[in-house]
This record gives C-alpha cells, structure tokens and sequence, in this order.
C-alpha cells in the first residue's frame, strides 16, 4: 500500500522526535546509500581512498531498514545546513511516494558489500540502537543565524558502535556523508554542541 508525500515529509530531526523515539529500541535490519553515480565511476569521479569508504562518502541519501519493518531516510539539505530524514515506509508496509528504490537514476550500495562499505559500516547491521544525539553546528556567519543547522544525527548501539549521519562533518562542506565519529574534521569538533538526545 502506498500513501501521499505529505504522510512522510521529510524534515529536520528536531522536528521528528516522535519519529526518533520509536527508532530507539529498534534493531538495525539494513543500511542502503543511494548513489547518485554507479560505485565504480564514484570511487573515481569522488576520488574516493579506499574504495569501502564509498559507503559513506558517496553522494546521495542512505535508507535504514529496523527489524519492525519501518524504513527511515535521511540525506542532507544544504539551503538549510541541515540533515534531513523521513519516514521511507511504517511499520504496516505503507510507502513514501516515489520509493528511493524505484529512482532508476540511484545505485544502491549494501552495508554488506564490503567491497564499497567499511568494516565498520557493516558491524552495525544486527544491532539494537540505544540512543540518538542531534548536533547543531554554531552559527559563524550571521545568514547562519535563520538556518537550523542541525549537522549531525548520530545513532548510537547497545554494546558500541555509533553511525553519524552528518551534513558536512567530515570535511566542512554542503556533501552529506554517513560516517562514524571519529571521522569527524577536527576543525569542527568545537562548533558543535549536543542539540536533544533521544533515549
């Protein structure tokens, strides 16, 4: 069954707590990034060393699967320096209209294929998430100020391992990147500051 867009807008993650809060407690059954060029033309195109990091550094949006059946989008949205996400499919099977999955110009690429995706990525498949952090990056220029820039949704898992879904974190750019912390540009560490944790 599939539903109009406005039953799933997308949106910042601050303004879908309620969705969040359903996310915690969940088991994290896939993790897709959708490229916006096929893997062996990105790790090219993107210059992308090593290739297992296309996974996180590609451009394009990355859907995740629970094992409640619920699928959750998110990308990032640069007019408002912030991630955004949304609900991709509930928990009864009803769907976002188009599906990610039906754009022909998008090339899914698997957690599991560890050919384009880091040990690290695929670690996370299996694990039940245990809490969510939003990150707000401090507004340095004043345009800055009319923008939420909400930079950061990390998902955080019971017995460690952290997936941070960032606009930017990794190089200070517009890109949206699906990264862990410890990928995060020094340079931004200090500009950021804990928004909401959602337990």
């Amino acid at each position: 069954m599939t539903l109009p867009n406005a039953i799933f807008d997308s949106g910042i993650p601050s303004s879908n707590i309620d969705l969040l809060q359903r996310v915690v407690g969940s088991d994290i059954r896939s993790l897709i990034r959708y490229s916006w060029l096929p893997p062996e033309e990105a790790v090219i195109e993107w210059n992308i060393v090593p290739q297992e990091l296309l996974f996180s550094f590609a451009a394009g949006p990355i859907l995740i699967g629970l094992d409640d059946g619920a699928v959750i989008g998110v990308a990032s949205d640069p007019s408002i320096i912030s991630v955004i996400m949304w609900l991709e499919c509930d928990r009864e099977g009803r769907e976002r209209i188009p599906r990610l999955a039906d754009d022909r110009e998008l090339y899914p690429i698997s957690a599991t294929n560890e050919q384009w995706a880091s040990p690290a990525i695929h670690e996370l498949l299996g694990k039940k998430i245990e809490s969510i952090r939003i990150f707000q990056r401090h507004p340095e220029l004043e345009k800055w100020k009319a923008y939420p820039c909400e930079v950061g949704l990390q998902i955080e898992c019971v017995g460690g391992g952290k997936l941070l879904l960032s606009h930017g974190l990794h190089d200070d750019s517009d890109d949206f990147s699906v990264i862990t912390p410890g990928q995060v540009s020094p340079l931004l560490v200090s500009r950021l500051s804990e928004l909401q944790v959602i337990q």
